[in-house]
């Protein structure tokens, strides 16, 4: 395992490179999107 958390990235012994927003890139080249959900701050009323 490789880690590198100043560039936001970890490579597993596997070949699986891991994104620190949840995404990761597969060894055959394909990609696994973030899976959560980012909503909006929503405004306060008082």
């Amino acid at each position: 395992m490789s880690s590198h958390p100043e560039q936001g990235w970890r490579l597993l012994c596997n070949g699986v490179v891991l994104f620190d927003d949840d995404g990761a890139l597969l060894p055959d080249g394909r990609a696994v999107a973030d899976h959560h959900v980012w909503l909006a701050p929503q405004p306060v009323s008082a």
